[in-house]
């Protein structure tokens, strides 16, 4: 378990998810019920299929498709219908009137508990903040954290999201089922019940969290998003649908149209938030991140089902004898329409190239195994125990150090044996290590061009002011490795980091649609870079050669590319669209709140200890405190991607 100062991973299996909203469209009339004739040249006639399709949420997915513009000349028709829960969908699928719904894996796992004859055909990632996950208190409740449930009622549907998570948040506070009361009621009741007073807290997702709050005036305890909850979700499908060649069809063409759907509104996260918006009556800049692609379904997506049915087995909901084959449940008859062999594959798990880097390798897992991580702040850092990163991590591993890293930011390993080649066969194990060439800021010497050493006592080996690396870049890092090489004799030269997505929340609502709308424009062509010109030579940074004139525009809220977490990232530079003095005061200020003390962990360095943080979340930046005496470390860097935003489209 993980406490503040020494708790154990339980990170679920990947932030991966679907949408459970599947609203639709057109036409009206049955399903077709038997298998449509084939038309001339053998291609089946679609024109008198009608697709059903379940919906749990108050986004109407026609509205969202038809934005897309992905509807148009569609060969069949489309129907939907509104269902209080996933178990009513699936309890549809199971009596032959529907044929698509939109299912969290809570609801997969106690289909495949049921042996229900369904499947999930697609998977998809997205950002908890679209759930709306969270456990509610009473407005004038004096519960204050998740620890303070001991002893208390708590209502939670069964076989949910909102049940999932709150197990997953006292797995992670150190409880157990047995330290509080847990009332299985339905979301609409346990709303009713919080409200008269039966219960102590309820967990919830949308759209009963924000009816919770809006009608009853309720708080969050906590929410998914904050807590970092990833979940799992899909799209179900019964086998009689599949069974039938023409629902079957439809299917697949609607899955593709999906596709091109997601692609297109993460290109353009703006219309995304306004068809959000309009539908749900919330503004816009509260808009979850747009959909995800979809994700081959594979033996990765089994595992990654399994590690969030362990959590449930943990928490007593489900039997562990006999424990049900998640595998026999997937059904990846899609995959070939969606990733066509000539474009790359989304994987959960997979090698990295230069069109997917650091956010298509090994998804965060649960492990029970010995990991243990020492949260070093209630908001940034942890520790991780138990683990020679000197040699080759299992998968498994892998996963559960990456889940740590996308819930805190930055993870440290301490009593380290390792050196700078087995630094950089660490660092490979995640992501793809950028090559350097050559730099302004020079590499550590000719066989090993990617390593990047840091001496106190060249010029530009010394940085104070916290900061993501590489912003004046196209393709700022991922992340990276640091490894201290020599320390100052008389102590000193740690290191603080920031949390760039905790600062973001913390904002005031108005703030943060401000500064979800603007673009800062960043440069090389500050006296400091330019001396490291001059000094060393042009700078070369993902094939781009660095000469001291280049500009290029950052978002100043970033969405992170694995979580769909927003962020404040581009703190420096000029604002587009500002005056000079505007731009500087209110650059100045987002700083400043970034940097507070209640975003920052300060790290000691020890020898044998080994730093590894996220760059697109986390700044960071030497304390200076050990004025002439040596400091010497080395980093490496993981390949990144564009930069984008509510305010810069996603263009790769």
């Amino acid at each position: 378990m993980i406490k503040k100062r020494s708790r154990r991973l339980g990170a679920l299996a990947t932030a991966l998810a679907f949408s459970a909203a599947i609203v639709t469209a057109c036409g009206s009339g049955g399903s077709s019920s038997a298998a449509a004739a084939p038309a001339a040249g053998g291609k089946i006639d679609l024109s008198g299929v009608t697709i059903r399709l379940g919906d749990q949420a108050t986004l109407s997915t026609v509205h969202v498709l038809e934005g897309a513009g992905v509807l148009n000349d569609l060969p069949y028709k489309i129907t939907s219908a509104r269902f209080a829960s996933a178990n009513d969908e699936l309890t549809a699928e199971q009596a032959g009137s529907l044929d698509i719904a939109g299912v969290g894996s809570t609801g997969l796992i106690y289909a495949a508990k049921a042996q229900s004859a369904v499947k999930f055909v697609a998977i998809s990632a997205l950002s908890s903040k679209g759930t709306g996950a969270g456990i509610l208190v009473p407005k004038n409740s004096t519960l204050t954290s998740v620890r303070d449930l001991r002893g208390k009622r708590v209502a939670a549907p069964s076989g949910t999201l909102p049940q999932a998570f709150l197990l997953y948040e006292l797995k992670q506070n150190g409880m157990t089922t047995k330290d509080i009361k847990i009332a299985t009621l339905t979301y609409a009741d346990s709303l009713t019940a919080l409200a008269g007073g039966s219960v102590d807290a309820i967990a919830e997702s949308q759209p009963y969290t924000q009816t919770g709050i809006n009608k009853y005036g309720f708080k969050e305890l906590v929410t998914a998003e904050q807590a970092g909850f990833p979940f799992i979700g899909g799209l179900a499908v019964p086998d009689s649908a599949l069974r039938n060649p023409a629902r079957s069809a439809a299917i697949g063409d609607l899955l593709v149209r999906w596709q091109k759907a997601n692609t297109f509104y993460q290109q353009h996260p703006d219309r995304y938030a306004a068809v959000w918006a309009k539908d749900t009556g919330s503004p816009a800049a509260q808009a979850p991140p747009a959909p995800g692609d979809y994700l081959r379904i594979d033996s990765k997506i089994t595992s990654a089902l399994n590690q969030q049915l362990s959590l449930l087995v943990w928490g007593g909901v489900v039997p562990d004898k006999p424990r049900p084959d998640l595998g026999r449940y997937l059904d990846g008859r899609y995959n070939d329409r969606l990733f066509p062999t000539s474009t790359a594959t989304p994987s959960a798990v997979g090698p990295a190239d230069r069109r997917s880097p650091m956010t298509v390798l090994t998804a965060p897992t649960d492990v029970d195994a010995a990991l243990d991580v020492v949260a070093l702040t209630g908001t940034i850092g942890a520790e991780i125990h138990g683990v020679d990163i000197s040699a080759p991590l299992s998968t498994e591993v892998v996963g559960a150090i990456r889940a740590a890293l996308l819930r805190y930011g930055v993870v440290f390993f301490v009593d380290q044996d390792i050196d700078v080649d087995g630094q950089l066969a660490f660092a490979r194990q995640f992501g793809e290590v950028t090559p350097r060439a050559s730099s302004a800021e020079p590499p550590l010497d000719q066989d090993h061009p990617s390593v990047l050493e840091f001496d106190s006592r060249r010029e530009g080996g010394k940085v104070g002011m916290l900061h993501f690396d590489q912003t004046f870049t196209e393709r700022p890092s991922a992340a990276s490795v640091f490894r201290p090489v020599i320390l100052p004799a008389g102590g000193g030269g740690d290191t603080h980091f920031a949390h760039g997505q905790v600062a973001y929340e913390r904002l005031s609502a108005p703030i943060r649609e401000l500064a979800d709308r603007l673009v800062v424009v960043q440069t090389t062509a500050s006296p400091e870079l330019r001396r490291l010109f001059q000094k060393y030579g042009p700078g070369e940074w993902e094939g781009q050669t660095l000469v001291g004139n280049e500009t290029v525009e950052q978002p100043v809220v970033r969405i992170h590319p694995e979580t769909g977490r927003r962020g404040l990232f581009g703190l420096h530079g000029r604002i587009k669209g500002f005056a000079p003095h505007e731009s500087d005061a209110l650059l100045s200020f987002l700083y400043a709140h970034t940097i507070r003390p209640e975003h920052v962990v300060r790290y000691r360095w020890t020898p044998g200890s080994v730093g590894f943080w996220d760059n697109r979340a986390v700044l960071h930046g030497a304390v200076l405190d050990y004025g002439d005496e040596t400091r010497v470390a080395h980093r490496v860097a993981l390949r990144g991607d564009r930069p984008y935003g509510p305010a810069l489209p996603k263009t790769d």
